[in-house]
């Protein structure tokens, strides 16, 4: 196959942001290159632990009009719970065994941390005390991401806060950065992930925003 198949076919009216980054992603090499030159984007995806998450976050960085879940809740079957003029509360859409997982972010899509106001602050600590009442959350934590990925280690771009509490039964930590052994084995899965994606159509199969139950979910 050649690499222009690969790659897929740029055209003028995409999102300008999609073809870019699905063609660095093709272009990656077999090999994990450092730290230092892993960017942002790359980070972002590599935290993906299975294939339905890399393929809904990917396509939110493609094109976040169209595809990011907090921007478009109609498109995932988990629709906010709560919401106010500027925030709005949803349960985690991909949940862990033991902890109840929330999530409140900004209704614009905000991604830098200077895009978000105290006004944004003040609206997201009203979800959160309304949720403890509704959900009797009796005690966890609440993350919230910011700036450069290869530093907080997330994988959402859109601006967020994480509430996670845990039931007693497992143990949980947060993780903001990873060892170079982790980055390497996250960078080999990232590959397999988009060698399935490649297998279902690249580039063109993203932008028709099918989805599919794979197996490893």
């Amino acid at each position: 196959m050649t690499q222009t198949a690969l790659l897929g076919t740029a055209h003028p009216e995409h999102h300008p942001s999609a073809y870019p980054l699905w063609k660095k992603l093709c272009l990656l090499t077999a090999t994990y290159p450092g730290f230092g030159r892993i960017d942002s984007d790359i980070s972002y995806l590599m935290g993906c632990s299975k294939l339905k998450q890399f393929v809904s976050t990917l396509r939110s960085m493609m094109e976040p009009d169209r595809f990011c879940a907090f921007c478009n809740p109609a498109m995932v079957d988990n629709p906010p719970i709560f919401e106010n003029d500027l925030c709005a509360l949803k349960w985690n859409d991909f949940p862990k065994r033991g902890l109840q997982m929330l999530l409140i972010f900004p209704k614009a899509h905000l991604t830098g941390i200077a895009e978000v106001t105290p006004d944004h602050w003040a609206k997201a600590g009203e979800l959160f005390q309304k949720a403890c009442w509704e959900f009797n959350l009796t005690g966890g934590g609440i993350v919230a991401r910011f700036g450069d990925s290869r530093f907080h280690a997330g994988t959402m771009p859109h601006f967020h806060w994480n509430i996670i509490c845990p039931d007693g039964s497992v143990e949980y930590r947060a993780p903001l950065s990873k060892t170079e052994p982790d980055r390497e084995r996250n960078y080999k899965r990232l590959l397999g992930m988009i060698a399935e994606v490649k297998k279902l159509g690249g580039y063109e199969w993203l932008r028709s925003g099918e989805m599919r139950d794979f197996p490893d979910d």
